[in-house]
């Protein structure tokens, strides 16, 4: 079940919002049927994962804040907790008139990684240099940007690297950075 996530992600990436969503639907109704609790939470999250790459963040704090509520009643869900968290607070932030979350994400950002977990971990810098950059620190967005490229290329999750700083219009600092051919 858990390709409904994977194919959700690379439609979003392509820009399908709408084609995303309905992957995630149906990976989430597919593991409901199977009575598999655990498959549904992690692709609820894929949901969340999906609004923070297109950039929609109308509706997504809340989204967030109900699979939250699911995922604390499932069991070994630390990483997906912390996913869920961080993105609620990049859409808190971004918000027209939200507030500065940026020490909220990255809280989030630690429990997601709290186990060890490193997936997602350059999408989720760039969402907080996006939320940097919103609340007008720009050069800790900047530098949270170059710290999600490096994580990026060594983690080889460079995919992230071009998509999500051209929607926001956030560039690292040129003596930081030069652009990758991948």
């Amino acid at each position: 079940m858990r390709v409904f996530g994977i194919a959700a992600e690379v439609h979003a990436l392509r820009g399908d919002a709408g084609r995303a969503r309905a992957m995630v639907q149906n990976g989430i109704d597919m593991a409901n049927a199977r009575g598999n609790g655990f498959a549904a939470a992690v692709i609820s999250v894929n949901l969340l994962q999906v609004n923070a790459i297109v950039g929609d963040i109308a509706g997504t704090a809340r989204a967030a804040a109900d699979i939250i509520v699911e995922l604390q009643r499932t069991a070994g869900t630390a990483d997906l907790l912390g996913s869920a968290h961080l993105i609620q607070a990049w859409a808190r932030a971004l918000e027209l008139g939200g507030p500065d979350t940026t020490s909220q994400i990255r809280d989030a950002l630690l429990e997601h990684t709290s186990g060890g977990t490193r997936i997602f971990v350059p999408l989720y810098l760039m969402l907080l240099a996006e939320a940097e950059a919103e609340h007008g620190h720009l050069d800790q967005a900047r530098t949270t940007l170059h710290r999600a490229t490096l994580t990026a290329r060594a983690s080889g999750e460079r995919v992230w690297e071009q998509r999500l700083p051209a929607r926001r219009e956030l560039r690292p600092a040129s003596n930081r950075l030069t652009e990758s051919a991948g």
